[in-house]
């Protein structure tokens, strides 16, 4: 079974979140979701998420992909040095590394965009 990796901060995008979680466990995916700690996190839009793990439970997990959902989690999920480092272990392993909205400040922030064609939200296009 493939393994996927969603990143959770507050102030994720509710439904950037909940619908490729969702879809993932539709089509058979083994989803772990992990976060900076063990704890309540609330959505742009109220929502309330539980992360199954912490980045640093997580730290030395090999998954198929890792996904970043958007809104303003991802300005936060970049200032943590384990993040980055999964995101970028995972990159050069050949792995599938997504991000949609404004999760592709994590990917610049690993240093993995360069010489990429990156989608985002318009409010990222200066550091892509």
């Amino acid at each position: 079974m493939s393994r996927v990796l969603i990143f959770l901060e507050e102030l994720v995008e509710d439904v950037e979140y909940v619908y490729p979680y969702l879809r993932f466990k539709e089509e058979g995916f083994e989803v772990v979701s992990a976060a900076p700690k063990l704890k309540e996190y609330k959505g742009k839009k109220g929502m309330s998420f539980f992360p199954d793990k912490t980045v640093k439970d997580v730290y030395h997990t090999e998954f198929d992909c890792v996904f970043i959902p958007g809104g303003y989690a991802p300005d936060r999920l970049r200032r943590y040095t384990e993040v980055l480092h999964i995101v970028k272990k995972h990159y050069e392993k050949g792995k599938l590394v997504c991000a949609v909205c404004h999760g592709p400040w994590v990917l610049i922030s690993a240093k993995i965009v360069k010489g990429k064609t990156v989608t985002g939200f318009f409010a990222i296009k200066d550091g892509l």
